[in-house]
């Protein structure tokens, strides 16, 4: 997969469950998996997966449930004709949603 990207497209489905994810946990921080395609040097993404039931979500700490979406990335991926690909992990922060914390990188590290 090519790491260099120039746009990152969504389809209407993953658009619309960053925003269902990010509405139903306000006020609190959350985030997703993206699921989906490298095209040349664009990200298309298909699916966005939830953070799973054990995750945690507070004010300032969100944690994913890894087990929960290692195993729903790899069902959702593999219903593909062409399986996804992780293209990513998106997370929304209250007040601010430009960048990540030294908590968020060792997260996304793992």
């Amino acid at each position: 997969m090519s790491t260099q990207c120039s746009v990152v497209i969504f389809s209407n489905k993953a658009y619309n469950a960053i925003i269902q994810e990010t509405f139903d946990k306000h006020p609190v921080e959350t985030g997703g998996i993206l699921l989906g395609h490298v095209v040349d040097d664009a990200w298309v993404v298909m699916e966005v997966l939830p953070p799973g039931i054990n995750s945690v979500f507070e004010y300032a700490y969100f944690e994913y449930d890894h087990q929960f979406v290692n195993y729903l990335a790899d069902k959702i991926a593999s219903k593909y004709k062409y399986p996804l690909s992780l293209l990513g992990l998106w997370h929304r922060h209250p007040g601010s949603m430009d960048v990540f914390s030294q908590t968020d990188d060792g997260t996304n590290r793992k």
